[in-house]
């Protein structure tokens, strides 16, 4: 019986377990080690849960921080529609740009000016751009920049304000900013289709809209996530015929009663403030997170008139959902807009928040619908193929309505779409969608993120 045991351990060096009789006090010739025993050198296979775990820890001691390549680098001097040659480069101060200055204006040219510090920390600003279609915009800010000579700051686009809060990028903004600002626009060609969710396409008309702005702000921000704004200045309009030949103007189709402030348009002394509570993880490129805003305005007429006096009161929140990775991302938005007249007032047709356009219904002409009240709804399914690029299905829904009416879901207009955006790691740069609706198919072409 032991020479048998002898005999089977013999031919199988160890295969047998430790527990196989006689043979665990036999020694293997190779080895040195007794039959049945494990090499103390060696280790027991790793399961695959360890295998990965330690894949992860060895990659993480080779991290590297992500180091944009040429490309990039150009793509990146994009910041909401605008473009900087050279970095920061610049001939004493002056950068060509390139810019999307109002909605339907085209793409426009100019230079900015931006001089830091020319009397202790106050900076100088200014911009002159003119777009392919004629639009005109001139820019001046003067104070404590939110940007602290860092780079130019955005253009000031009235109904973009929540927009531009929202998309401040966090820790590039001094805590403490106060400034003056003078704006001057020429648009030629502003749609009107009438107000109210029963306005119709074939009531196109459009306007020239003068404006001049004059206002101090102060921003603070009030945490690393919170960042509080008040402004006041004074606001000046007036109107003109526009410049599409193929459409009529507004005093063609419309007349005071149907568009408010046609024959005179009110000056106004404005006074507003805004909070924004960021919790996203990249305001550029967010992938997960929530970004909240909301403000309130006071427009009090200071043109004799005393028939246009309103409060405006907005909320904008937007959230970030991650679906298994930061590839696949869930992008969802609410807007809502009030405008509240005065006893006796009304809102003036070419100061009504609309929707329709790159931003909020893509399927519909440019302010395709306007009212005193406005709720937009937008849900984008976004994937990134590529760190530069993303590709996108969405859908936009939302409602107008008179001031003297609700807001309905029955009278919600939807379209959806899918698109293709170029990225980098901090912002959109180009996007290109086609988006379809019961009125149209419309293709957009921007340089900024759809929200």
């Amino acid at each position: 019986m032991i020479l048998l045991s002898w005999l089977t351990c013999a031919a199988g060096w160890g295969s047998l377990s430790a527990e196989s009789g006689p043979c665990r006090e036999l020694e293997q010739p190779e080895t040195g080690r007794r039959c049945g025993e494990q090499n103390p050198q060696e280790e027991p296979p790793l399961s695959r849960h360890e295998e990965l775990r330690k894949r992860r820890l060895e990659k993480a001691k080779s991290l590297q921080p992500h180091r944009p390549e040429f490309f990039e680098k150009l793509l990146a001097r994009f910041d909401r529609g605008r473009f900087e040659t050279g970095g920061n480069s610049n001939y004493r101060g002056f950068y060509p740009r390139f810019a999307r200055i109002a909605e339907g204006s085209g793409l426009a040219g100019g230079l900015s000016y931006l001089q830091p510090k020319i009397w202790g920390d106050v900076d100088v600003s200014a911009s002159a751009f003119y777009s392919v279609k004629g639009y005109r915009h001139f820019e001046v800010q003067m104070g404590l920049l939110p940007n602290r000579g860092k780079s130019t700051p955005p253009l000031l686009s009235e109904t973009e304000e929540l927009d531009q809060l929202a998309d401040l990028e966090r820790g590039k903004v001094s805590q403490l900013s106060i400034y003056a600002t003078g704006r001057r626009r020429f648009h030629p060609q502003v749609s009107y289709f009438g107000a109210g969710p029963e306005s119709q396409r074939t009531s196109e008309t459009d306007f020239l809209l003068r404006d001049n702005l004059f206002e101090i702000t102060l921003e603070y921000q009030l945490g690393s996530r919170l960042l509080g704004r008040l402004d006041t200045g004074f606001l000046q309009h007036s109107l003109g015929a526009g410049t599409r030949m193929s459409t009529p103007t507004v005093g063609e189709l419309f007349d005071e009663s149907s568009a408010p402030g046609l024959n005179a348009p009110p000056h106004y002394w404005r006074v507003g403030g805004s909070l924004v509570l960021d919790y996203r993880d990249n305001s550029g490129v967010p992938h997960k997170g929530f970004a909240l805003a909301v403000g309130w305005s006071r427009y009090d007429e200071v043109s004799g008139q005393n028939q246009f006096n309103f409060r405006r009161y907005e909320v904008d929140a937007r959230g970030f959902v991650p679906l298994g990775s930061r590839q696949r991302v869930m992008a969802l938005r609410f807007r809502f807009v009030n405008d509240r007249p005065a006893e006796g007032n009304r809102v003036p047709f070419f100061l009504q928040l609309s929707l329709g356009g790159s931003h909020t219904l893509r399927g519909f002409d440019r302010f395709r619908f306007r009212g005193d009240k406005l709720m937009l709804y937008q849900a984008e399914y976004r994937w990134e193929p590529s760190r530069r690029f993303e590709l996108a299905l969405f859908a936009d829904a939302g409602a107008v309505a008179g001031s003297g009416s609700k807001l309905s879901f029955s009278d919600l207009e939807s379209d959806f779409g899918v698109g293709f955006r170029v990225r980098t790691s901090r912002a959109t740069v180009f996007r290109l969608e086609q988006a379809w609706s019961r009125e149209a198919s419309k293709t957009v072409v921007s340089f900024s993120a759809s929200f």
